[in-house]
């Protein structure tokens, strides 16, 4: 019986020695992904791994610090106290816990205790001084705000766009809005017969745990409730984040932010992500911005004024004051991007200044947790002078701020009042506590409201008018030549009376204006697209800097694809999504009333030929009645429906051809057949 006796506690212990090694082997694969996850920005399944880790090495230093930062970087204030508190706990000397835990407390609005741990942590660590007694000022000030808010500023959640992930960065597109979410796409969420094989890849972004970010499309009611939002444009979209968006809308051109992954360099494998600012013109090719560094530092946010012409965004490019930093680029006389300009100390901090937002083209909204607010980011607004410098920053305060991220404030309608004052009206996003999900967008209304806006001693200068002249080239965009003989119309917005000018034989023209006056300019020539853009002088009496204008020839029978246009699965029913796009085209029938045109409707090379020819002439045809809706002459207007006769891309058979060729081969196309002396009644 004894040896068997022995053999079996041999097993036992083996068994015993066996497992802890497991159980080892298993918290050090655990770890090690945790890290890695950590090291490449994925805090939503580092935090899941450190989590599990933390059960069996409970009073692991490291494993509790990732923790915090994991819950810090999530949002996740209220865990990071207790996470502080087990680090704490383990070293009681250790001032970077206590200093979390107090940047957590400020978060959470706890901005007394906030204040008193920041008081401690000084007396412990005067070589930081400058950047507590800011955090300090900061609790003092959000205190303030908290306990004082501007009762006649109303806020309310718009439930009917958010979700219980991040919706945020509302704007207006043409006759609707947009807006960037990173909630699951699925049928029912995107607008009737778009189907999900058509829609970019949904991945998970490991720093939320969420999908990536991409734009989405939303229209008004009638009776200022929401249509059901949907996505926006394949075109726009790649496999990772697509946001904050700006449309100029004068050009035809949306500037929005897209995201990279790229390694790090000489790390060989750590990653991470870097945002490029890109653009589209007429839904065409996209573009960088010509000073992106994905390698180097993030270049996004952009922000188009009226014209066009100067474009504000935030980067992380070197010599700035520091994190990322606002700067403005403006646009050269042959269409380039000269080298940005950073916004200055006044408003840009050591800390992070993003989303900027314009009123008017001279009153600025951006987001900072580098001055002095209430916690998070916050919301601030500086005003453009005459001399070109910027007035003092100022925090909006309570509730447009709250202790967490504010940031992304519009303005969408501004009611002037016989007092000096204003009613305005506008969105902004916010993670604050009360929402639907992670950053909502809200929706506010002042009363009586004058520093959103402007402060009164800012108003421009209005004093006795001064002759300024604009000047520049028209040229074709195709030659390079200038394009003699077009007539401007020059209107001062608001006012009924209309000048006329026209450019010599080398396309160059000059038009006098009166200062401080906003003007619109139509440009029009036989055979050339109708342009319009907007002139505004300022009141200082500086020259204007010269303005080239690009207008396009008329090509008869050469087809132009209408991007985006979606039926109803099996149908050829306009769904809303596709509407906003025609829409462009009414305004260009509306300007250019000359031409006559096709609309044409091409299927993929799939299917029964008859089948396919009759459901794209329905296509062609809708299309064409949509447009008559709109006031479109029907004289001016033929349907047109090809079926497979006409692929951009010959397939040969059905199993030739990528879902993305067929993709391409569905399209929907106009091309001018006639362009008369005189328009068509």
């Amino acid at each position: 019986m004894y040896p068997i006796l022995r053999k079996s506690v041999f097993l036992f212990i083996f068994l015993i020695i066996g497992s802890r090694i497991q159980v080892k082997a298993q918290t050090f694969n655990l770890l090690t992904k945790a890290n890695e996850d950590f090291a490449n920005t994925n805090f939503y399944y580092a935090l899941d791994s450190y989590l599990k880790v933390y059960d069996k090495k409970p009073n692991d230093a490291d494993v509790l610090e990732k923790i915090v930062l994991c819950n810090k970087y999530l949002h996740n204030f209220t865990d990071v106290l207790t996470w502080c508190d087990q680090l704490v706990r383990l070293d009681p000397n250790n001032t970077t816990y206590k200093l979390e835990h107090a940047r957590a407390q400020q978060n959470l609005g706890k901005y007394v205790d906030a204040k008193n741990e920041y008081e401690e942590y000084l007396k412990q660590v005067p070589a930081d001084s400058k950047m507590i007694k800011e955090a300090i000022r900061s609790c003092d000030s959000g205190l303030k705000w908290s306990r004082n808010p501007d009762v006649s500023v109303k806020i309310r959640n718009v439930a009917e766009l958010n979700t219980p992930n991040s919706e945020f960065g509302l704007t207006k597109f043409g006759g609707g809005w947009m807006f960037a979410s990173d909630r699951k796409m699925d049928e029912g969420k995107i607008g009737a017969g778009v189907k999900t094989t058509n829609l970019p890849p949904q991945e998970i972004f490991g720093f939320t745990g969420r999908p990536y970010l991409k734009l989405y499309y939303v229209n008004r009611k009638g009776d200022s409730s929401w249509e059901e939002p949907s996505f926006f444009s394949k075109l726009m979209t790649e496999k990772y984040h697509t946001s904050n968006a700006s449309y100029d809308e004068a050009n035809n051109i949306l500037y929005f932010t897209r995201t990279r992954k790229v390694v790090v360099p000489k790390s060989f494998s750590k990653t991470t992500f870097q945002a490029e600012l890109v653009y589209s013109e007429a839904f065409r090719e996209i573009k960088p911005f010509p000073y992106n560094s994905s390698l180097n530092y993030s270049v996004g946010d952009p922000c188009i004024t009226k014209s066009g012409k100067r474009l504000y965004f935030s980067s992380g490019m070197p010599g700035g004051q520091g994190g990322a930093d606002l700067y403005y680029s403006d646009q050269a006389p042959d269409g380039t991007w000269k080298t940005p300009v950073n916004l200055g100390s006044k408003i840009n901090t050591p800390g992070e200044e993003r989303y900027p937002t314009l009123y008017n083209d001279s009153i600025l909204y951006f987001s900072s947790d580098g001055h002095a607010g209430m916690g998070g980011l916050d919301l601030f607004t500086t005003t453009l002078l005459p001399n070109g410098t910027w007035s003092p920053v100022r925090n909006l305060g309570a509730p447009f701020n709250s202790p967490q991220d504010d940031f992304f404030l519009i303005i969408s309608t501004v009611q002037k009042l016989g007092n000096g004052k204003s009613l305005l009206e506008g969105y902004l996003s916010s993670d604050r506590t009360g929402g639907k999900g992670s950053d909502d967008i809200y929706y506010f209304k002042t009363g009586e409201f004058t520093k959103p806006l402007a402060d009164k001693d800012l108003t421009p200068d209005n004093s006795p008018d001064k002759t300024i002249i604009a000047q520049g080239t028209i040229t074709d965009p195709n030659t390079g030549a200038g394009i003699g003989g077009v007539n401007m119309a020059v209107k001062e917005v608001n006012k009924p009376e209309v000048k006329n000018y026209q450019t010599d034989s080398s396309g160059n023209y000059v038009i006098p204006l009166k200062k401080a006056k906003k003007y619109a300019v139509k440009f029009k020539k036989p055979k050339f697209f109708t342009k319009t853009d907007t002139i505004s002088v300022s009141g200082d009496g500086k020259p204007l800097p010269k303005m080239n204008v690009k207008i396009e020839p008329m090509v008869i029978d050469k087809p132009v694809r209408l991007e985006n246009i979606y039926y109803a699965f099996n149908s050829w029913e306009i769904t809303s999504k596709s509407a906003y796009i025609l829409d462009g085209l009414v305004k260009l029938l509306n300007e250019n009333p000359e031409i006559d045109v096709e609309i044409g409707s091409h299927t993929d090379t799939r299917g029964d030929f008859d089948i396919n020819k009759y459901v794209s002439q329905q296509r062609a045809n809708a299309v064409v009645h949509y447009l008559i809706q709109k006031g479109i002459s029907p004289k001016r207007l033929s349907a047109k429906g090809y079926g497979k006769e006409k692929p951009l891309i010959h397939c040969g058979n059905d199993t030739a051809c990528t879902e993305e060729d067929h993709s391409q081969n569905r399209r929907t196309e106009f091309k001018i057949l006639k362009i008369s002396d005189q328009a068509s009644l």
